[in-house]
């Protein structure tokens, strides 16, 4: 092993930076094993040091620990580390609340509090229970909050999570990940897909996650795959938002800072221990609906063998902090839980600032005057805001909401963060738990699409309490922007009616890309049982919206399309159908034909045309099932179908409905007779035909050939072989 200070010699950070020692374990040998790092409001640094991994011994004699770091004098180094609690088996998460914080050692998730101002834990209250323990590598980690308060947990491979909660006991099997909020103690599953170990998850200033699985290191734009899906079922495979070059990662972030350069805003920070040690960042731009990442200069990478950057964010000085578990072996299936080798006497932390920009000035957010926390919320970085609305939790609602409706009503119109800062408004209240109608209503319809798309995902967590629901979000479905459509199929997904499909099918009146058609595929999915009863009650769904029941339609069989209502565009699938009856698809042909003021046959032409080559046989065989005087004007169009249609079947439809055409078989007998193949497609036709008293004309045809074949046809083989 190397000393966190030799380190930096190992290291190669993005031209025009500069990195420096934080902590080391030589500074605290407290810490050890860093997995998870957060600024609290007081500006000091928050680690959870894991000095059993993987796992605590019935020997053990120290527990693991919260370790709080400060830098008292500014110096860009820690110099004071105190314990907050100890005694811990495998913290995999932490994130702060009210007064105290959110620790996650499974199976149960704790507030801890100080009480008595000491700077220690003294206090404790289970929150929740059930999420699974079996493997502390696999276990709820990476806890994170969203923009409007509720945070995220996550579960990896393997485990069987149950918890008990107001509404009932949440199960899963394998990974997920979970949304819980704290005020109100709603426990959802936010996303379950088939992770190996979802442990990196950022949400962007707009509020949009990224979820990261760490295994494959494997990362996803979260609105997309993060609908309702009823337990047991699965989220299928979604493709990544950014091609990562290596794998594992173990933590991800954003930079949200003006200590650097403009072009570094919003960039995707990812860390990854094998094959490539370091820091990978990523741009990140809008993809139609959803987002996507193109690898930029790595932002740190190290030759040291040990380097593992397990977490990053940016600190309250506007610099970047990240963790280094500093360990030979890491995982928990290619080495024994016990291996003598596993390490327990390093870490460190590094900070990356930017040469030749100043740093920030650190908020002051710990006992801040509410109007001084929501002017907070104009910063652009996104740890202020939330750290902000963290200190905001202290206060009292009654006294938080008044200010908020105050604080908007006075902003700027004229700011170009006018709309962002209305979003902040409307997530203190999501934070809070109080619906604001009137705010909701505002933002749904604001000019800046990010901001709809917030407000749509805010009304998603609101269906309970927002009478008019319904009409909001068919608005939402047909708004210009893919995002606010996808957003609003997103929450279409969390009803239990038929009425949600039709919310969710009016987003395919205008166009779809790869991330809406997931969505609204995999919401059509989840409300599958009641859409399908409305179609067998004969309720009318996706009414007025031929696009929509267009999309629809593709999934339905058969039987259920023709309980639909007989628009032009169930009629249009019926007929694409080959296990259609006749008398269906005949009744489909005649109402569009009615439709658009044609024929029968001028649709059945046009239908064989367009239809694959199961459906246009079935469709072809109604030729011959046509009179002769409605197939007369159309005798040229069936000569080119009975002499190169598309398959044996459709030309044998063609001669007979040629013959019915002519009145008699002289004219296509003759025809059909110059080559053996065409001959033979024509005697394979004639059983086609329906009007058994034309079909015995043939008769006297057919007979010779038991004995002989036309005199053309020997003349043309002679011919050919002389």
């Amino acid at each position: 092993f190397i000393s966190g200070q030799e380190g930096l010699a190992k290291m190669t950070v993005h031209s025009g930076m500069k990195v420096n020692l934080f902590a080391d374990e030589k500074m605290f040998p407290q810490l050890v094993n860093p997995v998870q790092m957060a600024w609290d409001t007081k500006g000091r640094l928050w680690v959870a040091a894991w000095l059993n991994y993987p796992e605590r011994t019935p020997t053990s004699k120290q527990g693991d620990s919260l370790l709080v770091l400060e830098d008292t004098n500014g110096d860009g180094k820690a110099d004071k580390c105190t314990t907050f609690i100890t005694d811990l088996n495998a913290p995999t998460g932490f994130q702060f609340y009210k007064d105290g914080v959110l620790v996650m050692q499974a199976p149960d998730l704790w507030y801890v509090r100080d009480t008595n101002g000491d700077g220690k834990a003294d206090w404790k209250e289970r929150v929740l229970m059930g999420m699974d323990s079996a493997d502390s590598h696999h276990t709820a980690n990476a806890i994170c909050y969203e923009p409007g308060g509720a945070i995220y947990l996550s579960d990896g491979v393997f485990h069987r999570t149950q918890v008990e909660t107001a509404a009932g006991p949440l199960r899963n099997d394998d990974a997920a990940i979970y949304r819980f909020e704290p005020r109100t103690g709603k426990f959802q599953t936010h996303v379950a897909y088939g992770f190996a170990n979802p442990h990196g998850r950022v949400f962007d200033s707009w509020g949009n996650d990224l979820v990261s699985d760490a295994t494959g290191n494997n990362t996803y734009f979260g609105p997309a795959f993060s609908g309702q899906i009823d337990y047991p079922a699965k989220h299928p495979g979604m493709k990544q938002f950014w091609e990562r070059p290596s794998r594992p990662t173990p933590g991800t972030g954003i930079i949200t800072s003006r200590h650097f350069p403009d072009e570094f805003q919003g960039n995707f920070l990812n860390c990854n221990v094998i094959g490539f040690q370091g820091i990978y960042r990523v741009k990140v731009t809008e993809d139609g609906s959803g987002l996507k990442g193109e690898t930029l200069e790595n932002l740190v990478s190290s030759t040291d063998p040990n380097f593992r950057p397990s977490s990053v964010n940016v600190g309250p000085d506007g610099a970047l902090y990240f963790l280094d578990w500093h360990k030979p072996l890491i995982g928990h299936m290619q080495h024994h839980l016990r291996d003598p080798n596993r390490d327990d006497d390093h870490g460190r932390i590094y900070r990356i600032t930017y040469e030749g920009r100043p740093l920030l000035k650190p908020a002051k957010i710990d006992g801040a005057t509410i109007p001084a926390l929501l002017e907070l919320l104009k910063s652009p970085e996104n740890g202020t805001r939330e750290l902000a609305k963290v200190e905001l939790d202290k206060h009292p609602t009654d006294k938080v909401i008044p200010a908020v409706k105050k604080w908007s009503a006075a902003l700027d119109r004229n700011d170009k963060g006018y709309e962002h800062q209305m979003t902040e408004a409307l997530w203190v209240c999501q934070w809070h738990n109080v619906v604001d109608a009137a705010l909701l209503k505002r933002m749904l319809r604001s000019p800046e699409p990010n901001a709809r798309a917030a407000a749509t995902r805010v009304l998603g967590y609101w269906l309970d309490r927002v009478s008019d629901a319904v009409p909001l979000l068919k608005i939402q479905a047909a708004d210009e922007s893919p995002r606010v459509r996808l957003e609003t199929v997103r929450v279409a997904s969390f009803f239990r009616s038929a009425e949600a499909a039709d919310i969710a099918l009016i987003a395919a009146t205008r166009p779809t890309d790869y991330y809406l058609n997931y969505t609204l595929k995999e919401t059509l999915r989840q409300l599958e049982p009641y859409w399908r009863k409305a179609i067998a009650d004969g309720k009318p769904v996706s009414a007025g919206n031929p696009a929509g029941l267009n999309y629809l339609v593709k999934g339905l069989t058969t039987a259920e399309l023709l309980k639909l209502p007989k628009t032009a565009t169930v009629l249009q699938a019926v007929i694409q159908r080959p296990d259609a009856a006749v008398n269906d698809l005949t009744e489909a042909l005649d109402g569009l034909a009615k439709v658009r003021k044609t024929t029968r046959l001028a649709e059945l032409f046009a239908a064989v045309d367009k239809a694959d080559p199961a459906a246009a046989v079935a469709l072809a065989r109604l030729l011959p099932w046509q009179t002769g005087s409605d197939l007369k004007p159309y005798r040229v169009r069936l000569a080119t179908v009975a002499a190169s249609g598309a398959s044996p079947d459709i030309r044998q439809a063609g001669w007979a409905a040629l013959a019915l055409a002519d009145g008699s078989f002289d004219a296509s007998w003759k025809d059909a007779s110059r080559s053996a193949s065409s001959l033979a497609d024509l005697l394979n036709g004639i059983p086609l035909i329906s009007d058994a008293e034309f079909r015995a004309k043939a008769y006297d045809l057919v007979t010779p050939l038991l004995s002989a074949l036309p005199a053309d046809l020997v003349a043309a083989a002679k011919t050919k072989s002389g």
